[in-house]
Protein backbone atom coordinates (compact mmCIF):
# COMPACT_ATOMS: atom_id res chain seq x y z
CA UNK A 1 0.00 0.00 0.00
CA UNK A 2 1.65 2.99 -0.96
CA UNK A 3 1.81 6.04 1.44
CA UNK A 4 0.93 9.77 0.29
CA UNK A 5 2.07 12.98 2.31
CA UNK A 6 0.32 15.14 0.64
CA UNK A 7 -2.90 13.51 -1.02
CA UNK A 8 -4.59 17.07 -0.97
CA UNK A 9 -1.98 18.99 -2.89
CA UNK A 10 -1.52 19.24 -6.73
CA UNK A 11 2.33 18.86 -7.72
CA UNK A 12 3.31 19.73 -11.31
CA UNK A 13 6.60 18.19 -11.85
CA UNK A 14 9.22 20.17 -14.11
CA UNK A 15 10.55 16.92 -15.96
CA UNK A 16 10.23 14.89 -18.68
CA UNK A 17 9.91 11.07 -18.89
CA UNK A 18 10.89 8.71 -17.96
CA UNK A 19 9.57 10.82 -14.46
CA UNK A 20 5.91 10.91 -16.21
CA UNK A 21 5.94 7.19 -16.18
CA UNK A 22 6.85 6.73 -12.56
CA UNK A 23 4.09 9.11 -11.13
CA UNK A 24 1.00 7.53 -13.54
CA UNK A 25 -0.73 6.28 -10.70
CA UNK A 26 -0.51 9.30 -8.57
CA UNK A 27 -3.55 11.50 -9.87
CA UNK A 28 -2.33 14.80 -7.94
CA UNK A 29 1.13 14.85 -9.87
CA UNK A 30 0.93 16.20 -13.44
CA UNK A 31 3.97 16.12 -15.68
CA UNK A 32 4.35 19.53 -16.90
CA UNK A 33 7.10 19.96 -19.26
CA UNK A 34 5.24 17.19 -20.57
CA UNK A 35 2.51 19.62 -21.84
CA UNK A 36 4.78 22.77 -22.28
CA UNK A 37 7.92 20.83 -24.28
CA UNK A 38 9.92 23.77 -22.75
CA UNK A 39 11.56 23.98 -19.29
CA UNK A 40 11.31 27.50 -19.16
CA UNK A 41 8.09 27.92 -19.76
CA UNK A 42 7.31 25.87 -16.85
CA UNK A 43 9.60 28.14 -14.93
CA UNK A 44 7.85 31.47 -16.06
CA UNK A 45 4.48 30.22 -15.23
CA UNK A 46 4.88 31.77 -11.69
CA UNK A 47 1.00 33.08 -11.42
CA UNK A 48 -0.06 29.36 -11.61
CA UNK A 49 2.16 27.74 -8.44
CA UNK A 50 1.69 28.86 -5.25
CA UNK A 51 5.00 27.65 -4.24
CA UNK A 52 8.00 25.79 -5.32
CA UNK A 53 9.76 22.64 -4.25
CA UNK A 54 13.30 21.43 -5.38
CA UNK A 55 14.36 17.98 -3.75
CA UNK A 56 17.29 16.03 -3.57
CA UNK A 57 20.49 16.23 -5.49
CA UNK A 58 23.68 18.15 -5.67
CA UNK A 59 22.48 21.65 -5.81
CA UNK A 60 25.99 23.03 -6.32
CA UNK A 61 28.34 20.79 -8.27
CA UNK A 62 31.73 22.89 -8.81
CA UNK A 63 31.57 21.01 -12.24
CA UNK A 64 28.43 22.29 -13.63
CA UNK A 65 28.59 24.99 -16.45
CA UNK A 66 28.47 28.36 -16.07
CA UNK A 67 25.36 29.14 -17.66
CA UNK A 68 23.62 26.76 -15.72
CA UNK A 69 24.72 27.65 -12.45
CA UNK A 70 23.13 30.97 -13.85
CA UNK A 71 20.21 29.18 -14.43
CA UNK A 72 19.80 27.90 -10.41
CA UNK A 73 20.38 31.07 -9.32
CA UNK A 74 17.96 32.80 -11.64
CA UNK A 75 15.41 30.54 -10.25
CA UNK A 76 15.86 30.72 -6.68
CA UNK A 77 15.86 34.81 -7.34
CA UNK A 78 12.93 34.76 -9.31
CA UNK A 79 10.90 33.01 -6.79
CA UNK A 80 12.02 35.40 -3.84
CA UNK A 81 10.90 38.73 -6.09
CA UNK A 82 7.51 36.87 -6.84
CA UNK A 83 7.24 36.58 -3.43
CA UNK A 84 6.37 32.60 -3.98
CA UNK A 85 8.11 30.15 -0.89
CA UNK A 86 10.69 27.90 -2.22
CA UNK A 87 11.66 24.94 -0.63
CA UNK A 88 15.39 23.09 -1.31
CA UNK A 89 14.69 19.90 -0.05
CA UNK A 90 17.82 17.51 0.91
CA UNK A 91 20.86 18.68 -1.20
CA UNK A 92 24.14 18.98 -0.80
CA UNK A 93 27.45 21.61 -2.05
CA UNK A 94 30.20 20.14 -3.47
CA UNK A 95 33.47 21.06 -0.93
CA UNK A 96 36.16 22.10 -4.08
CA UNK A 97 35.27 25.20 -6.32
CA UNK A 98 38.40 25.69 -9.28
CA UNK A 99 36.97 27.41 -11.26
CA UNK A 100 33.37 27.73 -11.15
CA UNK A 101 31.24 31.29 -11.20
CA UNK A 102 29.85 30.83 -7.67
CA UNK A 103 31.00 30.35 -4.45
CA UNK A 104 29.36 29.17 -1.43
CA UNK A 105 29.50 32.94 -0.48
CA UNK A 106 27.37 33.92 -3.32
CA UNK A 107 24.39 31.32 -2.35
CA UNK A 108 24.91 32.29 1.46
CA UNK A 109 24.08 35.50 0.24
CA UNK A 110 21.13 34.59 -1.87
CA UNK A 111 19.82 31.96 0.97
CA UNK A 112 20.01 35.19 3.76
CA UNK A 113 18.37 37.16 0.76
CA UNK A 114 15.34 34.64 1.36
CA UNK A 115 13.12 37.29 3.66
CA UNK A 116 10.78 34.37 5.02
CA UNK A 117 10.36 32.53 1.77
CA UNK A 118 13.39 30.29 1.19
CA UNK A 119 13.54 27.39 3.12
CA UNK A 120 16.65 25.04 2.60
CA UNK A 121 17.67 21.90 4.15
CA UNK A 122 20.50 19.95 3.50
CA UNK A 123 21.96 16.79 3.55
CA UNK A 124 25.45 16.53 5.14
CA UNK A 125 26.85 18.85 7.72
CA UNK A 126 30.30 19.84 5.93
CA UNK A 127 26.66 21.82 3.18
CA UNK A 128 24.92 23.08 6.27
CA UNK A 129 28.27 24.42 8.01
CA UNK A 130 28.60 27.08 5.29
CA UNK A 131 25.11 28.30 6.36
CA UNK A 132 25.64 27.69 10.09
CA UNK A 133 24.44 31.12 10.74
CA UNK A 134 21.90 31.40 9.01
CA UNK A 135 17.90 30.57 10.40
CA UNK A 136 16.44 29.25 7.26
CA UNK A 137 19.05 26.85 6.81
CA UNK A 138 18.49 23.23 8.55
CA UNK A 139 20.61 20.05 7.98
CA UNK A 140 19.11 16.35 8.49
CA UNK A 141 20.39 12.89 7.33
CA UNK A 142 19.32 12.65 3.11
CA UNK A 143 15.56 12.15 1.97
CA UNK A 144 16.01 8.40 0.95
CA UNK A 145 17.07 6.94 4.51
CA UNK A 146 13.00 7.58 5.54
CA UNK A 147 11.85 5.36 2.61
CA UNK A 148 9.52 2.92 3.65
CA UNK A 149 11.22 -0.62 5.64
CA UNK A 150 8.58 -2.39 3.37
CA UNK A 151 11.46 -2.85 0.64
CA UNK A 152 14.20 -4.35 2.97
CA UNK A 153 14.58 -8.42 2.68
CA UNK A 154 15.48 -10.20 5.74
CA UNK A 155 19.17 -11.36 5.91
CA UNK A 156 18.61 -14.46 5.24
CA UNK A 157 17.61 -14.44 2.39
CA UNK A 158 19.67 -12.01 0.38
CA UNK A 159 22.44 -13.69 -1.92
CA UNK A 160 25.01 -12.41 -4.47
CA UNK A 161 27.29 -9.03 -4.83
CA UNK A 162 25.28 -6.36 -5.85
CA UNK A 163 27.90 -3.50 -8.07
CA UNK A 164 26.42 0.26 -8.58
CA UNK A 165 28.78 1.53 -11.50
CA UNK A 166 29.06 5.27 -13.31
CA UNK A 167 31.09 6.30 -15.80
CA UNK A 168 34.20 8.58 -14.94
CA UNK A 169 34.09 9.64 -18.48
CA UNK A 170 30.77 10.99 -18.63
CA UNK A 171 31.28 14.68 -20.07
CA UNK A 172 29.07 16.44 -17.34
CA UNK A 173 31.93 15.25 -14.81
CA UNK A 174 33.63 17.53 -16.13
CA UNK A 175 36.56 15.99 -16.53
CA UNK A 176 37.43 15.41 -13.16
CA UNK A 177 37.53 11.33 -13.53
CA UNK A 178 38.16 10.52 -17.25
CA UNK A 179 42.00 9.74 -16.32
CA UNK A 180 40.60 6.87 -13.78
CA UNK A 181 38.57 5.63 -16.21
CA UNK A 182 40.58 3.06 -16.76
CA UNK A 183 41.43 2.48 -13.29
CA UNK A 184 37.53 2.12 -12.39
CA UNK A 185 36.71 -0.75 -15.27
CA UNK A 186 39.91 -2.43 -13.87
CA UNK A 187 38.45 -2.74 -10.57
CA UNK A 188 35.13 -3.57 -11.35
CA UNK A 189 36.56 -6.27 -13.67
CA UNK A 190 38.35 -7.82 -10.78
CA UNK A 191 35.73 -7.83 -8.49
CA UNK A 192 33.88 -9.16 -10.47
CA UNK A 193 36.08 -12.47 -11.12
CA UNK A 194 36.87 -12.54 -7.62
CA UNK A 195 32.92 -12.56 -6.54
CA UNK A 196 32.67 -15.78 -9.61
CA UNK A 197 35.88 -17.36 -8.08
CA UNK A 198 34.05 -17.61 -4.90
CA UNK A 199 30.98 -18.64 -6.30
CA UNK A 200 29.03 -15.83 -5.73
CA UNK A 201 26.26 -14.56 -8.68
CA UNK A 202 26.70 -10.77 -9.30
CA UNK A 203 24.16 -8.19 -10.62
CA UNK A 204 25.64 -4.82 -11.97
CA UNK A 205 23.38 -2.10 -11.36
CA UNK A 206 22.14 0.71 -13.37
CA UNK A 207 20.75 3.63 -11.70
CA UNK A 208 21.20 6.41 -14.31
CA UNK A 209 21.09 5.54 -17.98
CA UNK A 210 21.51 9.14 -18.65
CA UNK A 211 24.20 9.34 -16.91
CA UNK A 212 25.94 6.17 -18.81
CA UNK A 213 25.94 3.67 -15.86
CA UNK A 214 24.52 1.05 -18.79
CA UNK A 215 27.45 2.06 -20.47
CA UNK A 216 30.01 1.65 -18.11
CA UNK A 217 28.24 -1.95 -17.39
CA UNK A 218 28.34 -3.08 -20.97
CA UNK A 219 31.96 -2.05 -20.80
CA UNK A 220 32.74 -4.02 -17.59
CA UNK A 221 30.74 -7.26 -19.59
CA UNK A 222 32.92 -7.20 -23.24
CA UNK A 223 36.14 -7.36 -20.63
CA UNK A 224 34.56 -10.98 -19.08
CA UNK A 225 34.77 -14.31 -20.98
CA UNK A 226 31.77 -16.07 -22.19
CA UNK A 227 31.69 -18.11 -19.14
CA UNK A 228 31.96 -15.28 -16.89
CA UNK A 229 29.38 -12.96 -18.71
CA UNK A 230 26.79 -15.94 -17.79
CA UNK A 231 27.41 -15.72 -14.15
CA UNK A 232 26.58 -11.71 -13.88
CA UNK A 233 23.53 -9.94 -14.72
CA UNK A 234 22.77 -6.21 -15.67
CA UNK A 235 19.61 -4.59 -13.52
CA UNK A 236 18.75 -1.26 -15.23
CA UNK A 237 16.31 1.30 -13.07
CA UNK A 238 14.00 2.07 -16.05
CA UNK A 239 11.31 3.68 -14.17
CA UNK A 240 9.61 0.23 -11.83
CA UNK A 241 11.22 1.42 -9.35
CA UNK A 242 9.89 -0.91 -6.30
CA UNK A 243 11.11 -3.45 -8.75
CA UNK A 244 14.59 -2.31 -8.98
CA UNK A 245 14.49 -1.40 -5.05
CA UNK A 246 13.38 -5.02 -4.08
CA UNK A 247 16.00 -6.55 -6.94
CA UNK A 248 18.76 -4.26 -5.12
CA UNK A 249 17.56 -4.83 -1.39
CA UNK A 250 17.98 -8.99 -2.01
CA UNK A 251 21.67 -8.65 -2.13
CA UNK A 252 23.74 -9.80 0.29
CA UNK A 253 27.02 -7.61 -0.64
CA UNK A 254 26.66 -4.28 -1.95
CA UNK A 255 29.78 -2.10 -3.59
CA UNK A 256 28.39 0.95 -4.64
CA UNK A 257 29.61 3.90 -6.40
CA UNK A 258 26.58 5.59 -6.98
CA UNK A 259 25.20 8.35 -3.73
CA UNK A 260 22.04 6.71 -3.31
CA UNK A 261 23.33 3.08 -4.02
CA UNK A 262 25.32 3.84 -0.78
CA UNK A 263 22.14 5.38 0.77
CA UNK A 264 19.90 2.49 0.20
CA UNK A 265 22.58 -0.43 1.41
CA UNK A 266 22.58 1.21 4.75
CA UNK A 267 18.83 1.97 4.88
CA UNK A 268 18.46 -2.20 3.87
CA UNK A 269 21.38 -3.26 6.71
CA UNK A 270 23.70 -5.05 4.11
CA UNK A 271 26.88 -5.38 3.55
CA UNK A 272 28.31 -2.04 2.20
CA UNK A 273 31.70 -1.25 0.42
CA UNK A 274 31.68 2.47 -1.01
CA UNK A 275 33.27 3.37 -3.68
CA UNK A 276 33.69 7.69 -3.65
CA UNK A 277 34.13 9.59 -6.92
CA UNK A 278 32.81 12.76 -5.27
CA UNK A 279 32.55 14.63 -1.81
CA UNK A 280 29.03 14.00 -1.00
CA UNK A 281 29.70 10.23 -0.59
CA UNK A 282 32.88 11.25 1.44
CA UNK A 283 30.50 14.00 3.70
CA UNK A 284 28.20 10.99 4.38
CA UNK A 285 30.79 8.79 5.63
CA UNK A 286 32.20 10.99 7.86
CA UNK A 287 28.70 12.07 8.86
CA UNK A 288 27.28 8.52 9.98
CA UNK A 289 31.28 8.05 12.00
CA UNK A 290 31.04 4.48 11.63
CA UNK A 291 33.70 3.81 8.37
CA UNK A 292 37.38 3.63 8.69
CA UNK A 293 39.65 4.34 5.35
CA UNK A 294 39.85 0.65 5.17
CA UNK A 295 36.28 0.26 4.82
CA UNK A 296 36.08 2.42 1.45
CA UNK A 297 37.74 2.78 -1.51
CA UNK A 298 38.15 6.86 -3.11
CA UNK A 299 38.30 6.19 -6.79
CA UNK A 300 40.14 9.84 -6.80
CA UNK A 301 43.40 8.69 -4.94
CA UNK A 302 44.98 6.99 -7.87
CA UNK A 303 45.49 3.62 -6.41
CA UNK A 304 43.87 0.89 -8.12
CA UNK A 305 41.08 -1.04 -5.89
CA UNK A 306 42.43 -4.12 -4.11
CA UNK A 307 39.33 -7.25 -4.14
CA UNK A 308 40.52 -8.80 -1.35
CA UNK A 309 40.41 -5.43 0.45
CA UNK A 310 36.98 -4.94 -0.63
CA UNK A 311 35.66 -8.83 0.66
CA UNK A 312 37.68 -8.34 3.74
CA UNK A 313 35.91 -5.38 4.68
CA UNK A 314 32.54 -6.59 3.41
CA UNK A 315 32.44 -9.77 5.62
CA UNK A 316 33.44 -7.63 8.68
CA UNK A 317 31.03 -7.23 11.33
CA UNK A 318 29.40 -3.63 11.35
CA UNK A 319 27.08 -2.15 13.62
CA UNK A 320 25.21 0.74 11.53
CA UNK A 321 21.43 -0.41 12.66
CA UNK A 322 21.08 2.45 15.78
CA UNK A 323 23.02 4.88 13.57
CA UNK A 324 20.55 4.02 10.45
CA UNK A 325 17.17 4.02 12.96
CA UNK A 326 18.37 7.59 13.91
CA UNK A 327 19.01 8.63 10.27
CA UNK A 328 15.45 7.17 9.23
CA UNK A 329 14.08 9.11 11.62
CA UNK A 330 15.72 11.96 11.60
CA UNK A 331 15.36 12.27 7.73
CA UNK A 332 11.69 13.45 8.60
CA UNK A 333 13.36 16.55 9.65
CA UNK A 334 13.77 17.77 5.56
CA UNK A 335 9.57 17.71 5.44
CA UNK A 336 9.68 20.13 8.11
CA UNK A 337 8.73 23.38 6.99
CA UNK A 338 6.74 22.54 4.38
CA UNK A 339 4.26 20.87 6.81
CA UNK A 340 4.13 23.70 8.48
CA UNK A 341 4.02 25.90 5.07
CA UNK A 342 1.00 23.56 4.24
CA UNK A 343 -0.67 23.24 7.49
CA UNK A 344 -1.70 27.08 6.78
CA UNK A 345 -2.94 26.69 3.09
CA UNK A 346 -5.45 24.04 4.78
CA UNK A 347 -6.92 26.32 7.15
Amino acid sequence: MRYYRYPNVTFFLGAAQPYGQLFKNNPNVICEINRHNNSNKFLDNFDGYDFAISIGGSLYQAHKIADSLKRDVEFFNRFIVNGKPLFIIGSNFDRNYGNAPYTEKDFHDLFARGDGLLKVSLRDKHSANFFRDLANVTCAPDVIFGLSDSFAVPEEARAGLGISVISPTLPGRGGTLKDFHGQYLDGMVALVRSAISKNIGVKIFSFCLKEDDAVMAEEIARNLTAAESTKVQHVTYNGDIENFLKTFAGMKYIVATRFHANVLALKFRQNLFPIVYNDKTLNLLEDLGVFTREDFYDLRDGNPLDADKVWRSLKKPKDWLAKVTEYARASNLHFRELDKYLATLSR
